[in-house]
């Protein structure tokens, strides 16, 4: 089995995939691997699967909120959301966040905005793709709060963080492949995205505490080609299921 991971390796989605498969095909008692396909936001993926004609279960890819958004943006959508899949299962969602270098100036994100207003134009931050949750969040916040900063779009996550981490972007707005960058020093985390505060990280604020009125949970799950066979769908299903309630 194909499970098409429309982003870089090391990216969340592809850390928690990674995870997920072994797990997974012990109870269908078929391999499963993880191929990448990033660029283009994170459709590539889905629109691989759009185009695939068998609906046997051997191809699959993770739908995701921007693989939803992105195609609403161009002149001639690459697939129909609608009848161009078959929904499989749910998974879970993303923890975002803006994470900055622990070298710079800025402790809270109160500071890094502040920054931003009296340097407009002149703050760069990175994220997955034009068009991704984390690039829209960031939009809305710039309009709410009237600000100008230059966003860097990348071909997915992961190659942000190394852009950060190298001193050629003040900050990434992304989803938590940076969690262990932050546990260990070389990131430092000024806010969450989420409706609460990310446990592991409990002294964080939310945007909403901060005083942006925004959430973003970004769920994401697992999608085949149109019209497969229902009991397919259900084996796979099962099976992912097991694998997610796994400990």
């Amino acid at each position: 089995i194909r499970l098409v991971v429309p982003w870089l390796a090391s990216a969340a989605a592809d850390i928690q995939l990674r995870g997920l498969a072994p797990i997974a095909q012990r109870h269908l008692g078929q391999p499963i691997v993880i191929e990448n396909r990033a660029g283009a936001s994170g459709i590539l993926g889905p629109q691989l699967v759009a185009n695939e004609a068998r609906g046997d279960g051997y191809l699959l890819t993770q739908m995701h909120n921007s693989a939803i958004r992105v195609p609403f943006m161009m002149a001639r959508p690459p697939f129909d959301l609608m009848s161009d899949f078959t929904y499989i299962i749910r998974l879970v969602g993303y923890s975002y966040g803006v994470v900055v270098r622990p070298d710079s100036p800025w402790q809270t994100f109160q500071q890094f905005l502040d920054h931003v207003k009296a340097n407009p134009g002149r703050v760069s931050f990175g994220t997955a793709g034009v068009g991704t949750t984390q690039h829209v969040t960031m939009e809305m916040i710039a309009r709410q709060q009237g600000l100008q900063w230059v966003h860097v779009p990348f071909r997915g996550g992961g190659d942000d963080v190394q852009a950060l981490l190298g001193g050629n972007l003040d900050a990434v707005a992304s989803s938590s492949l940076w969690a262990e960058m932050v546990q260990n020093g070389q990131l430092r985390l000024l806010v969450s995205f989420g409706e609460e505060r990310i446990r592991r990280f409990p002294t964080v604020p939310t945007l909403r505490e901060v005083g942006s009125p925004i959430a973003q949970i970004s769920p994401y799950g697992v999608v085949g080609p149109k019209a497969m066979d229902p009991g397919v769908v259900r084996a796979l299903h099962d099976a992912v299921h097991r694998a997610l309630m796994d400990p």
